[in-house]
């Protein structure tokens, strides 16, 4: 599994455990998107923390784009 408590270290902080309740609202806190997102992304790149931030990243990136189109007079 991606979160054994009794293994810390490099590996176990480079995946986010869909399982742990708190892992998720961290994630979804520190990248400012909503839980059943992060949970979305977690089944997605399979917990990988590096993975997700580049969505997430990517996301909002062009979400930014299709917001700031001219407005037609």
């Amino acid at each position: 599994m991606a979160d054994n408590k009794k293994n810390r270290g490099k590996a176990d902080r480079a995946r986010v455990s869909g399982s742990e309740p708190y892992e998720v609202r961290y994630f979804a806190k520190k990248n400012k998107i909503t839980p059943a997102m992060t949970k979305k992304l977690i089944k997605k790149y399979h917990g990988s923390r590096a993975k997700m931030t580049a969505a997430v990243k990517a996301m909002k990136k062009r979400k930014r784009k299709t917001t700031r189109r001219k407005k037609r007079k």
